[in-house]
């Protein structure tokens, strides 16, 4: 069967706030945030 649509090597992404426990971890990150990533899908080919 021929494939219509194909996908490769797809990967998403999210960014997600990192907060230090506190009132000084919420100011922090009022005014200068810090993110990691999350990868929710990797490298996934269909």
């Amino acid at each position: 069967m021929l494939s219509i649509v194909t996908a490769e090597q797809v990967s998403k992404t999210f960014q997600v706030k990192v907060r230090d426990p506190g009132l000084r971890g919420a100011l922090r990150a009022l005014f200068r945030p810090r993110y990691r990533d999350v990868h929710a899908v990797r490298d996934v080919t269909f």
